[in-house]
């Protein structure tokens, strides 16, 4: 009896060697039945397409790949051969800090974005939708979207233009300030264009106070000081009288025979920029001083712009004088304006003195007209000059007192 049960043991484990050898001949189409699940993020442009051989988890079933495919369903008999049921092959789990289900993560970034929450804390680096919409509504104010504290990001920012609202009603609407490459531009509520400002200058553009103020080269380190008192701020142009030069100090003594300048140190200016003369710009001129000179010595007065004569008394034979008083007035005119050849220039003036002979004054009246080098593009500066026709030791002359002022 126990020999029979034995030959039956070992007839069955015959029988079961032989199921097995009879599974592993069989083709790989019947072996396998466990798989990963089918996934759509398989493709070349990712680097991860199914290639042939491949096995995958779908629905139920698992299949084989036959030729490579970028993420196309199992039940495309094209490119995949369904092997029957199947069982989904245990696979761990591929996302970072996932709590559940299986996901698949192509390309897991290794770079940390510049939000302050880019997920790794755990939380979800994602703006929702109401977050979205928040942020892209229109504010009233910045009191919504700043508090107290809140600084600028300190790397660069670019703006193409800055509203600034104060009613929302139409047919209102809000000033703003924007620019170019060469200007920055601020426009009013109302879309008129009111001021820019640019490397050259500024300007208001809005009629009818439409103007400019143009950049001159200018000295370093000028400091403008606005008195504490109420008044009217005008250009230089648009006073008719006001003072240009006061000499403070005597002039030089002019003896000899060599043209000498007469002016001494002062407080002002005696030159004019260039294009800013006016046609009708009139000027007043007036300088005393000292003279001494032997009797019939000669004497000739000049007024000059850049070296050029723009007035002058001639040639005055004059009576002896021993320290005596003398006086240059002298007004000029711009006629026209232009350069050299087409401006025009009209001075008129007296010279006097007081001979030593009782004291008696003498003097000459002049008139001169100057259309030839005057030049209203380019700097004029005034100078004026004396210069001894007769050589004698004795003669001199020179200034006390000198002012320059326009009139007009």
């Amino acid at each position: 009896m126990a020999l029979l049960e034995l030959e039956k043991i070992k007839k069955d484990i015959n029988t079961l060697f032989g199921y097995v050898r009879c599974l592993m001949a069989k083709s790989d189409e019947n072996c396998p039945l466990v798989a990963t699940e089918w996934s759509a993020n398989h493709s070349t442009s990712l680097g991860n397409p199914y290639t042939a051989g491949t096995y995958v988890f779908y629905n139920g079933h698992v299949y084989k790949c036959k030729f490579d495919n970028d993420g196309i369903i199992p039940t495309n008999t094209t490119y995949w051969l369904d092997l029957g049921e199947g069982h989904l092959l245990a696979e761990e789990q591929t996302d970072w800090n996932a709590t559940g289900g299986r996901r698949y993560i192509v390309n897991k970034p290794t770079n940390t974005s510049d939000f302050v929450n880019d997920g790794e804390d755990g939380s979800s680096p994602y703006v929702t939708q109401d977050e979205m919409n928040a942020a892209l509504a229109d504010p009233q104010n910045l009191d919504e979207v700043l508090a107290e504290g809140d600084e600028a990001p300190t790397r660069s920012a670019k703006v193409g233009e800055v509203g600034l609202w104060d009613d929302f009603t139409a047919p209102f609407g809000y000033a703003k300030i924007f620019a170019d490459k060469s200007r920055i531009y601020f426009q009013s509520k109302l879309g008129n264009l009111m001021f820019q400002i640019s490397e050259s200058g500024w300007q208001f553009l809005k009629s009818p106070w439409a103007y400019g103020f143009n950049f001159q080269t200018l000295t370093g380190n000028r400091t403008a000081t606005w008195q504490d008192k109420s008044g009217v701020v005008a250009f230089l142009g648009d006073i008719r009288s006001y003072g240009l030069y006061s000499q403070t100090q005597e002039g030089p003594l002019v003896t000899g025979t060599t043209e000498g300048t007469l002016i001494g140190p002062g407080l002002g200016t005696l030159s004019v920029s260039p294009n800013l003369f006016q046609i009708g710009d009139s000027f007043h001129l007036r300088v005393n001083g000292k003279i001494t000179n032997a009797n019939n010595n000669q004497l000739v007065i000049q007024l000059k712009s850049n070296g050029n004569v723009i007035g002058t008394t001639g040639t005055i034979t004059l009576p002896a004088t021993t320290d005596k008083n003398w006086e240059l007035t002298t007004d000029f005119t711009v006629i026209l304006l232009g350069t050299a050849g087409n401006a025009k220039l009209q001075t008129n003036g007296k010279f006097i003195y007081n001979k030593n002979s009782n004291n008696a004054f003498e003097g000459i009246a002049f008139d001169y007209t100057e259309s030839i080098n005057f030049d209203t593009t380019i700097l004029n500066t005034l100078d004026v000059t004396a210069t001894w026709l007769t050589s004698d030791p004795i003669n001199s002359i020179h200034t006390h007192q000198l002012t320059l002022n326009k009139i007009y």
